[in-house]
């Protein structure tokens, strides 16, 4: 009677174990299908993508050149129409990307478009990466409607809107970013009163203006 109870048991932990994977890879599914979906649309345009599965290590590309000047280093060539993955997922990880796809847990970290084709209507495709820490959109068609939505990325740790049509009305949403460390707003349509007004709410972001 206890060997039966026994075995019971263990069929029992058993079962919730085999559901609980069949759910995490569900979820895995279903993850990646989305964000497979909204990167490839993101693709359509001049756009680079990067991604990763391990810490992400921010870094400010600032130099000192001596006697007091602060060189900004350029990012990098970026190869347009690409998704890099900086790393391989750890090892609990591994069995579940070929099934779930590789998107399903890689965390989107970066994503650059330089496309006037890129709008307002565009910027929901953005919002299915809210782990994003940076964000270029230079040379985009985006107005303050656009910073509605891109100021509930949290996350971002970098923000280039450069050469856009934004404005003080919209780029005053920016300061729920609170984790902004790096915003340029070179040839906008912002003043310097708002660059003094996020330099007072955004303490530790250095704006380019």
């Amino acid at each position: 009677m206890k060997r039966q109870t026994g075995i019971a048991r263990w069929k029992w932990k058993l079962g919730l174990l085999l559901l609980f994977l069949c759910l995490i890879l569900a979820f895995g599914w279903i993850r990646n299908s989305r964000r497979q979906s909204d990167l490839s649309d993101l693709l359509k345009f001049d756009a680079a993508i990067s991604a990763h599965y391990g810490e992400y290590q921010f870094n400010d590309r600032l130099i000192d050149s001596g006697d007091g000047l602060i060189l900004k280093i350029g990012r990098g060539q970026r190869v347009m129409g690409v998704i890099s993955i900086a790393d391989d997922p750890p090892l609990p990880l591994q069995w579940v990307k070929p099934v779930c796809g590789e998107y399903s847990f890689a965390r989107v970290s970066e994503i650059i478009i330089n496309d006037s084709r890129f709008t307002d209507q565009d910027v929901g495709l953005l919002l299915t990466f809210p782990e994003l820490k940076e964000l270029v959109l230079s040379g985009t068609a985006i107005t303050d409607e656009a910073l509605n939505e891109i100021a509930t990325l949290d996350q971002l740790l970098r923000l280039d809107l450069r050469d856009t049509q934004v404005t003080e009305k919209g780029l005053r949403k920016l300061v729920h970013c609170r984790k902004l460390r790096d915003l340029d707003i070179t040839h906008t349509r912002a003043s310097s009163r708002v660059k003094d007004y996020l330099e007072a709410q955004l303490p530790d972001c250095r704006i380019y203006w």
